[in-house]
């Protein structure tokens, strides 16, 4: 089970004659080390007579704002020592922080954004993720198997292949992109989590939207009346969490007359959560599908335009080459993922597994500890070369290989050989 632990926080002093001036109230440099979510309180705020206005203060990992939070709490200590007009009249802002699925070491950085565009470092929170031994391990229970990936990189192939096991049940329905399994993971990861203030400033209101359940508005981190949420909640949320995916499934074993010891939920492209079912199970089980990355960027857009629409981001991009760069930080996003998960993931590239699919399911049957007899084999194998034609672009799976050599799309390929020449390298693709 991953656990993040806040290791420390370097908070930024406002140089002389700066626009701004805050301070970051919790967590405090110097406090001893703080295991899983913690809260981020402060205050920003123009100094006087400079004609700047604080419109947020944003949590960032990277280039990925993970919070934005408004600055809108009243902070009476801070106007009674600053003078009345002297700073903003709501200066304070409050949230709480879980780096789930950030890696194994982290720095979080605090800005506070202007709504004149500028923004401005206020502190950086370093924090890492430790995998620890979990007491929820329940061996009667169906393990979860996750296939992590990206588009267009043979996901198809692979779970029609893991599903033709006797062991392994999914749902089966093409693109196999039902994901109850996720959907209850980010459920504990959303109830299981008290509401800050920002997100919630009347807890009497919780009911008022009908179409939502939010964070528990009456969970209020360091008070006494916390402690049950803390102590028993987490554990009955878990429970029904894992019972509704193990119920879905068993229901499908049922219908498949299956006996399983997993179920298996592919993933592709789904950044930073995809460690929300790691504070679920502490047995998870990975197979990260690899593919040649400037293969995989040419079928993407063979792929649309072949289907007339722009997926996998390409209608975020501003071009084809805007797309390529995006494409790379997602690809080198999925590596690190599979560095991270270590001895719970076992690696298959999709040119090994269209070349030699009884030997890769050989060994991926034996990493899982699952029956690899020749029958069994030759189910997946035969599964797996079953072809799709609406979801190729290629004449055949064989084909498909190589298909970077499109001179179409050689400066989009150049793109990808210059910025995951080191990922390409470690991954064996020259």
């Amino acid at each position: 089970m991953a656990r993040r632990q806040l290791l420390g926080v370097d908070v930024n002093v406002a140089p002389a004659g700066s626009a701004l001036i805050w301070n970051i109230d919790t967590p405090r440099p110097g406090a001893a080390p703080h295991v899983g979510q913690f809260e981020l309180q402060g205050w920003v705020s123009a100094r006087a007579g400079v004609d700047v206005a604080v419109a947020s203060v944003q949590v960032c990992y990277g280039g990925t704002v993970l919070c934005d939070l408004p600055v809108a709490i009243p902070r009476h200590d801070v106007t009674a020592h600053f003078g009345a007009g002297k700073v903003a009249h709501t200066p304070g802002f409050r949230t709480i922080v879980d780096a789930a699925g950030l890696g194994p070491h982290y720095d979080l950085d605090v800005f506070a954004a202007t709504r004149g565009g500028d923004r401005v470092h206020l502190c950086t929170l370093r924090g890492r993720t430790v995998d620890e031994p979990s007491a929820f391990v329940d061996t009667g229970r169906l393990r979860p198997l996750l296939v992590r990936t990206t588009g267009r990189a043979g996901s198809t192939m692979m779970m029609n292949a893991l599903m033709a096991h006797p062991a392994i049940v999914g749902n089966s329905q093409h693109p196999h992109e039902v994901r109850p399994g996720m959907y209850w993971a980010h459920m504990f990861h959303v109830l299981g989590r008290p509401a800050a203030h920002a997100e919630v400033l009347d807890p009497a209101a919780f009911h008022s939207r009908m179409d939502l359940v939010a964070r528990n508005p009456f969970w209020q981190v360091g008070a006494h009346h916390s402690r049950w949420f803390e102590q028993n909640y987490d554990g009955a949320l878990r429970d029904f969490c894992v019972g509704a995916t193990e119920g879905y499934y068993r229901s499908i074993a049922a219908q498949q007359a299956k006996f399983p010891t997993f179920f298996v939920e592919k993933y592709s492209d789904f950044p930073l959560d995809l460690t929300y079912p790691e504070s679920l199970y502490a047995d998870l089980a990975y197979v990260f599908l690899m593919r040649d990355p400037r293969d995989i960027l040419v079928s993407m857009i063979r792929f649309t335009d072949k289907r007339g629409n722009l997926e996998f981001g390409r209608h975020a991009a501003a071009d084809d080459a805007d797309f390529a760069r995006s494409f790379c930080t997602s690809f080198r996003r999925l590596y690190d993922e599979w560095r991270r998960c270590g001895q719970r993931a076992v690696l298959l590239r999709y040119e090994d597994g269209v070349g030699n699919p009884e030997s890769e399911f050989f060994r991926i049957l034996g990493f899982l500890g699952l029956d690899r007899s020749s029958p069994v084999i030759d189910a997946m194998a035969a599964a797996a070369r079953a072809e799709n034609k609406a979801h190729m672009t290629s004449a055949s799976i064989a084909q498909s290989v190589r298909a970077r050599d499109d001179e179409r799309y050689a400066a989009l390929v150049d793109i990808v050989s210059e910025r995951l020449a080191d990922v390409m390298a470690a991954l064996g693709y020259a």
